[in-house]
């Protein structure tokens, strides 16, 4: 997906959660100070936004959705299938670098609380389902089974795009659970616990965040 695509995502979706009165306002400030910064500086643009406005949708909503919009609104260009019969293309993944990735789900999803790990996991899949691509849908569904039934691996090679998106759908419901504060904390635990465990593969944990 380019910078404009997402820009567009972003756009729309304040425009659909804020008053006519201060859209024009809001959307200019955004452009001018956060449109430029990784990943739009969401959490920093929210804080002077709520500080700023009256806002009549939470913050969390609002963080999830924005969070949504620009990881869903378009794709790489390839799609699972086409990773997959790319093998040495170093996007893709596969063996023990997949492996690593069930470890940091696990790890993650248990510092979450017993009642909300099926709203993370709930989370992913609603957040597949919005993927452009069939070929990616049907992966992450694939992921999905396998890491909540375990069993064998999805053979072949997966995109890492695409395993980071689905991590991140997790991520963002968490956000929305928890806060940023708490999300962040259980994202570095996690990355230490698999880290801790991953052996053989050629990536390490923060490849998926």
């Amino acid at each position: 997906m380019n910078m404009l695509d997402r820009k567009a995502a972003f756009v729309k979706v304040l425009a659909a959660n804020l008053t006519h009165d201060i859209q024009a306002d809001v959307i200019r400030f955004w452009e001018e100070k956060y449109a430029t910064k990784p990943q739009f500086g969401i959490s920093a643009f929210l804080d002077e936004l709520y500080s700023r406005y009256q806002v009549a949708i939470k913050k969390g909503q609002l963080f999830k959705e924005l969070s949504r919009a620009i990881m869903t609104v378009g794709g790489s260009g390839n799609s699972a299938a086409t990773a997959a019969n790319s093998g040495a293309d170093s996007t893709t993944i596969a063996g023990a670098d997949l492996e690593l990735f069930r470890q940091l789900m696990t790890e993650f999803l248990q510092r979450a609380a017993p009642a909300d790990r099926q709203k993370i996991t709930k989370a992913q899949f609603e957040g597949s389902q919005q993927l452009k691509f069939d070929a990616d849908t049907n992966a992450c569904k694939q992921v999905l089974g396998w890491l909540q039934r375990g069993g064998n691996m999805p053979a072949g090679q997966l995109d890492l795009a695409l395993l980071k998106k689905l991590f991140n759908f997790g991520y963002i419901e968490a956000c929305q659970l928890y806060g940023p504060v708490r999300a962040d904390q259980m994202l570095t635990g996690a990355l230490q616990a698999a880290g801790s465990l991953h052996q053989g593969g050629a990536r390490s944990p923060s490849q998926f965040v």
